[in-house]
């Protein structure tokens, strides 16, 4: 029911994209048949209440503020994996590798601030507010993200592989190849 229609993404050639394009796919629609726009998470629940796009993927904090206006009908990461890392922190080998010492307490602090959000969920409401300017009863309801506290490359591999099947890369990658070792 998507092919020929607008939809919008963040992105074009993201992770929003392709995995629409692996949802419809897997529907036994023809993926080379939708039509993307980038648009930005303000405006697209707007535009997909004024008609202008069919469909749009949608994340918090703007799915919860819209949950009466609009209907969810797909889950289209679930096409990429059940689970999978969303996003993660890239350096330069060499910057890596120039202050192991360095490196190691940067790591170690993003996985403790991971732990702690993870644990510390009614904690995190008044961070939002404060730096997000929600309103703290809306903070509290938001969905939120679950950080991982190590890195697992089985996590990575299935984005890897469907940037690869959509063309977005242009080789496939192991995802192992692309975690540094730091002694």
């Amino acid at each position: 029911e998507l092919e020929g229609k607008t939809i919008g993404v963040n992105g074009l050639k993201t992770l929003a994209e392709m995995s629409t394009r692996e949802t419809v796919r897997l529907a036994g629609g023809d993926p080379a048949k939708l039509q993307f726009v980038e648009i930005s998470p303000t405006l697209a629940i707007p535009a997909l209440s004024r008609g202008t796009l069919a469909a749009t993927i949608v994340s918090e904090p703007f799915l919860s503020s819209a949950r009466e206006s609009v209907r969810i009908f797909a889950k289209p990461h679930d096409a990429v994996a059940k689970q999978f890392y969303i996003c993660a922190w890239f350096a330069k080998s060499d910057w890596l590798t120039a202050d192991p010492t360095t490196t190691r307490r940067l790591t170690k602090a993003i996985y403790d601030a991971a732990d702690w959000t993870n644990h510390h969920h009614d904690e995190t409401a008044p961070i939002l507010v404060k730096y997000l300017k929600f309103d703290p009863d809306r903070a509290k309801t938001l969905a939120r993200a679950t950080f991982d506290t190590k890195l697992d490359p089985k996590l990575m591999q299935p984005v890897l592989d469907i940037a690869y099947k959509y063309g977005l890369i242009q080789q496939q990658v192991n995802a192992s190849s692309l975690i540094a070792r730091v002694n």
